[in-house]
């Protein structure tokens, strides 16, 4: 894991992993007994080569424009000459 992110909409925490993970994420609630549980996992996003992303932050959930918010991964291995790269996640219920 390199990065957590805590999205206030859901209640979920990301946990986020570079390409040691080959980029995957997955989500975690706190479950029974206070302690976190995994609820889902996502691939890296089609077609991003499995860069050395560090971090993850998710656009507050008022950016949600046609289902979708904006995302935004940071890779410190500044592959191809790109620091940042976006994407967006379904924010819809």
């Amino acid at each position: 894991m390199m990065d957590l992110e805590f999205e206030p909409a859901t209640g979920r925490l990301w946990a986020a992993c570079d390409d040691t993970c080959q980029g995957r994420s997955s989500t975690l609630d706190i479950g029974a007994q206070g302690r976190f549980t995994v609820t889902g996992f996502q691939d890296r996003p089609t077609g991003m080569a499995d860069y050395n992303n560090e971090g993850f932050a998710i656009a507050p959930r008022s950016t949600c424009v046609a289902g979708r918010e904006p995302v935004v991964w940071s890779d410190d291995a500044n592959d191809g000459g790109h620091a940042l790269r976006t994407g967006t996640l379904n924010c819809t219920s």
